[in-house]
């Protein structure tokens, strides 16, 4: 475990990162940010198989292009 001024940096123990919630909610702003200028357009490709996992997610890629928004 590494530690600096006292504070423990991102370990998985029971101390966490002291900066990972405003870098939680900073990440968040950016990607709100990134949403409103821009889109995210699917190809035309069949449904995504499902993958089950901790959380539900689509079992390989899902090919997408990056649009700009228009007003």
């Amino acid at each position: 475990m590494l530690r600096t001024a006292g504070f423990a940096i991102c370990t998985s123990s029971r101390i966490a990162c002291v900066a990972h919630r405003f870098t939680m909610i900073e990440a968040m702003l950016i990607l709100a940010t990134i949403t409103c200028r821009f889109r995210l357009v699917t190809a035309q490709t069949p449904p995504a198989d499902p993958f089950p996992s901790i959380t539900l997610g689509p079992r390989g890629r899902i090919p997408a292009q990056v649009e700009t928004r228009t007003a």
